[in-house]
């Protein structure tokens, strides 16, 4: 890979987020969406609420793979909670990185001045407490080495 650009955000907003969407566009919990990571078939088994965990540990695992292979004057880590509160610092970020290797932005940035970061817990406690557990769990996976 030649260059990248990679926004993090919390595990635990993503997993939520994943999980809310699956409900909002597939009418359940059960119904895949987003990034399918190679083992996903392997976690069809699991609840929803663990596969989400795996799918968002595992995907953030991929993409930090990726960008450690990526020299760092060809890559940019950025926030996503930098990026909600000042989407046009982070636009100038990107600009300047893209200039330092001479390709040339003609235009302003003109997208919104910030965008609402929902950093709130949408789940009930029991719900909570099991994605919290799952995280923790493939987190442990993945750094233990075991990866499935």
């Amino acid at each position: 890979m030649d260059s990248g650009i990679s926004i993090q955000r919390d595990l635990f907003e993503v997993a939520q987020s994943i999980l809310i969407c699956r409900e909002r566009y597939s009418g359940s919990r059960k119904g895949w969406w987003s990034f399918k990571p190679p083992q996903y078939k392997e976690w069809l088994d699991l609840s929803p609420i663990e596969q989400v965990a795996a799918q968002s540990v595992y995907t953030q695992k991929a993409v930090a793979d990726g960008m450690a292979a990526i020299p760092s004057d060809r890559k940019l880590e950025l926030s996503y909670v930098d990026f909600c509160a000042s989407p046009t610092e982070v636009y100038d970020q990107i600009r300047e990185k893209y200039q330092s290797r001479g390709i040339e932005f003609s235009t302003e940035y003109t997208g919104n001045k910030c965008f609402e970061r929902n950093s709130s817990v949408r789940l009930d406690q029991q719900d909570e407490r099991l994605l919290r557990d799952a995280l923790t769990r493939f987190e442990a996976e993945v750094s233990a080495g075991t990866v499935i």
